[in-house]
């Protein structure tokens, strides 16, 4: 596999990226900010957060990134997405930080959120946004996570590979 530019989300200052194998990684709060859609934003590039599909959807418009915690495929939210060309945010440590059945399911219900973002032709950026270095993960192995959660992962490896 010829060396590829990887680029990740992370929620510390993470200065040894290079030695993961990312050539760029953006840390919340200081290259990316995270909001609830009824924060007011202060700052640029923002990632709206929530786990209400009708918020996120209401307030699209005036975030870069929408992470729905839920993972629900709610046609409405997806749909607005689409429109306002607004990708969603995939996020690793949803499923590093369970165990057992909770993460059984949580991988199923990503799975079934990526279909339906292919379907409504949504964009995905996938991001560890780890909180510190142990749960960092190197390329290969989000590689591998994005396998498990999207077979045909060409989506998914395309959003951890910018400028490919």
């Amino acid at each position: 596999m010829p060396k590829s530019k990887f680029a990740d989300i992370v929620s510390f200052n993470f200065e040894k990226f290079n030695q993961y194998g990312f050539s760029s990684v953006q840390v919340i709060g200081k290259d990316i900010h995270i909001y609830s859609p009824t924060d007011r934003i202060t700052k640029k590039p923002a990632i709206s957060k929530s786990d209400n599909p009708e918020e996120l959807k209401r307030t699209a418009r005036f975030f870069d990134l929408l992470y729905l915690t839920t993972y629900e495929t709610d046609v409405a939210f997806l749909a607005a997405a689409h429109d306002k060309e607004k990708p969603v945010l995939i996020a690793l440590s949803d499923i590093f930080e369970k165990e057992g059945l909770q993460r059984a399911v949580t991988i199923n219900r990503i799975s079934r959120f990526i279909k339906f973002c292919k379907s409504y032709k949504v964009a995905i950026r996938v991001a560890t946004l780890a909180k510190n270095e142990i749960n960092v993960r190197t390329p290969e192995e989000i590689v591998a996570i994005c396998s498990l959660v999207d077979p045909d992962n060409k989506e998914t490896l395309k959003s951890i590979r910018p400028n490919v």
